[in-house]
């Protein structure tokens, strides 16, 4: 691997959440209202994860800003280098798609 891209690497490891929210939101062209917005989240609370003055958020908070952002939580995490988010793969039994309404029938969960 070439030091270009070790250190590329090393220095996405060293962000934080917030700064990887952050890098995402100027890269879109939004405010902290926008990205609030969007996200349903309030805009005072995501300047103070960017500025680390708050770093335990909820699970829950954290993946709407990711979807908002259109990037995976592992990204945001600092779990992965790639920011694309991974499509789930349909769960199939016999050849067909099982949705949760399906999943609950099989697992005996009728109403």
């Amino acid at each position: 691997m070439d030091t270009q891209r070790i250190g590329r690497m090393k220095g996405c490891i060293a962000m934080t959440l917030g700064e990887r929210i952050h890098k995402f939101r100027l890269q879109r062209g939004w405010t902290l209202r926008v990205l609030a917005k969007l996200s349903r989240v309030d805009h005072a609370w995501i300047s103070r994860v960017e500025t680390g003055e708050r770093s335990n958020i909820s699970l829950e908070a954290a993946m709407r800003v990711a979807q908002a952002l259109g990037v995976s939580l592992d990204y945001l995490a600092g779990l992965t280098f790639d920011p694309t988010p991974r499509l789930r793969r349909p769960r199939l039994v016999d050849g067909q798609e099982v949705t949760n309404d399906h999943a609950a029938v099989l697992r005996g969960e009728t109403s």
